[in-house]
């Protein structure tokens, strides 16, 4: 398939106003993807979930009893591994369906953990939690707008002396990424229907904003559905930057897996400074 540029490339941070989180089918099967360890599609395998919580614990020298935030908690598999060493946890997602499995999930397991159905660009909170995650790069995934929002709002959230603790994409993912096309038939059905479809998936690049797009378009009947999934990457310098007003941004090299996507990432630590 010829895409051209010059037609379709959509414009760098577009979105598509279809629901995706809580879209009934996708976000069923979108849970399944968090929940199956035996890949790393939506979450990261439990090991290194563990292994990626010990790993904060220790860079931030928080005792048990502090309180601690996680925005895009999907599931809960962060606040439950949280909760269990003692942390008094509150867990944001805008999948109503996310949400539902980890309340239920925290019940069974005994957990005091607390869940908000909500968008984390509406987050209001003032000077209330010891350490705010972001796992699995969700912080990629937002427009450089929404950062914009969003970057105010975490400072704000974080005590004087608090952490925001994230992850992100390397230049090195960006150098790796390329313009992509491909087309597939799902007559079962799949991730983005029940229903059987035509599936074209595209990556677009965007090298002024070491940004990458993959859309998928979704075709039933005469029926088309867009979605846009962006990928930012990062410097640290451009990071430091973006936090420079409110405290010290810094790398951590936490050794959590060999696998290669993983390399393609880095963890970051930034401490509110007032």
């Amino acid at each position: 398939m010829i895409i051209s540029e010059k037609e379709l490339k959509p414009k760098l941070g577009s979105r598509t106003a279809l629901p995706f989180w809580d879209d009934e089918h996708i976000s069923k099967e979108m849970l399944k993807c968090h929940l199956s360890f035996e890949n790393d599609l939506a979450s990261r395998k439990l090991e290194t979930i563990q292994k990626t919580v010990e790993s904060i614990i220790k860079e931030t020298a928080l005792k048990p009893g502090a309180k601690v935030l996680d925005l895009g908690c999907g599931p809960g598999l962060y606040t439950e591994e949280f909760a269990k060493r003692g942390f008094q946890v509150t867990g944001i997602d805008f999948s109503k369906r996310s949400i539902a499995y980890a309340k239920e999930s925290a019940d069974k397991n005994k957990l005091s953990i607390r869940y908000d159905y909500q968008d984390y660009l509406n987050l209001d909170f003032d000077n209330e939690f010891d350490l705010i995650i972001m796992i699995y790069l969700d912080y990629g995934a937002l427009t450089d707008d929404e950062r914009s929002i969003l970057n105010p709002k975490i400072v704000k959230a974080l005590k004087d002396k608090a952490y925001f603790i994230f992850d992100v994409y390397s230049g090195e993912h960006f150098k790796n990424s390329k313009n992509t096309s491909s087309m597939d038939e799902f007559p079962q059905g799949g991730f983005w229907s029940e229903k059987p479809y035509s599936l074209i998936k595209e990556n677009f690049l965007y090298p002024e904003a070491l940004a990458d797009l993959t859309r998928y378009k979704v075709f039933q009947n005469d029926r088309v559905k867009t979605y846009h999934i962006w990928n930012y990457s990062f410097s640290l310098e451009a990071l430091r930057d973006a936090f420079l007003p409110w405290g010290k941004v810094n790398k951590i090299n936490f050794k959590l897996s060999t696998d290669s996507k993983i390399e393609e990432t880095f963890f970051v630590s930034f401490l509110k400074e007032l």
